[in-house]
């Protein structure tokens, strides 16, 4: 780790940096002689060359510090200053408060809405070289983001009034991203915070996963486990489950098959989700062929171990007899396993069982 005189160091040579006029900042990077696109051109803010100077410095294809410091060192004896003689008179109060709010806007531009740690710390650093009071450079951080902020209130209320959203709120959201001067892109990577969360809800058939994300995240089971029914099926392009086949299921896409799991796991605390139900199947003998065991007893009794560790088989129920979707537990109390049930109302758990052991148990072992 770099001790404190290395920290003192680098803060030094790079407010000697700032501080250079902009003829001899110039002169430097000429004599650096970056290659061309690493440092932005004379017309960029001077703060702007300087950070993309350093970070030209400091990588694999850089001169090093070292080779700057040589450079920085020649130019003032050339210019016959010395360090301590930087400490030139900064700009006027109202030109330094315009330069830094320069620096934050495209700070927060670039950053959609965002200010890295990193960019905190080289505003801090301005500030102090500008002479601007703290509470200035907060006011103009807080002026540049607050559009943004805005944006990202709408968002949240209109997806909590209404989602999918209706043809009025995303008008409503086009017509915010106007009044507050947003880019497509910059709008579009809120909308997809708010509506995402910390969450990766990715898909390869373009599935919308944020309802079933919310009634995992509010516990309603059942909902969730209906909703799971009918994106699975939108990813699969069928209207229902007679309508699937083994390689429907063996081909499930493996980013939407992924993102369903997650959601159930994470809201669940690890109770549910197909990850789990593959783990039971797992420990009950089950293998990933992606077929059936051939000998029928084999299979009637990992079927019933299965069953009975994912409570899919009341007490005392005779073979042959059904599990239906209706005696389904929607609940935590319900054994690990449980659910997704994957089944409409009046169908029974067999045909989960089928669902798993033939083709999700086999294809979340391919796609993992």
């Amino acid at each position: 780790m770099p001790d404190s005189s290395d920290y003192q160091n680098r803060l030094e040579l790079f407010n000697r940096l700032t501080a250079l006029p902009t003829p001899q900042l110039g002169s430097l990077i000429f004599a650096l002689n970056p290659p061309e696109g690493n440092v932005p051109p004379p017309s960029a803010a001077p703060a702007t060359r300087i950070e993309a100077l350093l970070t030209w410095v400091e990588s694999p294809i850089g001169c090093r510090l070292d080779t700057l410091k040589a450079v920085l060192n020649e130019i003032d004896a050339s210019q016959q200053l010395s360090p301590s003689q930087y400490q030139t008179p900064g700009p006027q109060p109202q030109a330094a408060a315009e330069q830094y709010q320069q620096e934050v806007v495209r700070i927060v531009s670039e950053g959609n809405g965002t200010i890295t740690e990193t960019e905190r710390i080289f505003l801090d650093v301005l500030q102090e070289h500008l002479s601007i009071p703290a509470a200035e450079a907060q006011r103009i951080q807080q002026r540049c983001l607050s559009p943004y902020a805005s944006y990202r209130n709408m968002v949240e209320r209109l997806v909590e009034q209404s989602y999918p959203l209706t043809s009025a709120a995303k008008h409503t959201l086009q017509r915010s991203r106007r009044k507050f001067s947003l880019s497509d892109l910059a709008a579009n990577q809120i909308e997809k915070s708010v509506l995402w969360g910390e969450d990766d809800l990715s898909s390869e058939q373009g599935i919308d996963y944020v309802r079933l994300r919310r009634l995992l995240k509010a516990c309603d089971w059942k909902g969730a486990d209906q909703e799971t029914i009918d994106r699975m099926l939108d990813a699969m392009g069928k209207r229902s489950w007679y309508a699937i086949s083994d390689e429907d299921l063996l081909n499930f896409p493996c980013a939407d098959l992924k993102t369903i799991d997650r959601l159930w796991v994470k809201y669940s605390h690890g109770r549910f989700g197909f990850s789990v139900q593959q783990q039971i199947y797992i420990e009950c003998g089950a293998t990933f062929d992606g077929k059936c065991p051939d000998d029928w007893q084999i299979r009637r009794n990992l079927l019933e171990q299965f069953e009975r560790r994912v409570g899919w088989r009341k007490r005392g129920l005779e073979r042959g007899q059904t599990y239906y979707y209706y005696d389904v537990t929607f609940s935590t109390s319900s054994p690990k396993g449980h659910l997704p049930a994957l089944y409409n109302s009046g169908g029974g758990c067999y045909d989960s069982i089928q669902v798993l052991e033939v083709g999700l148990a086999s294809r979340l072992a391919d796609c993992s």
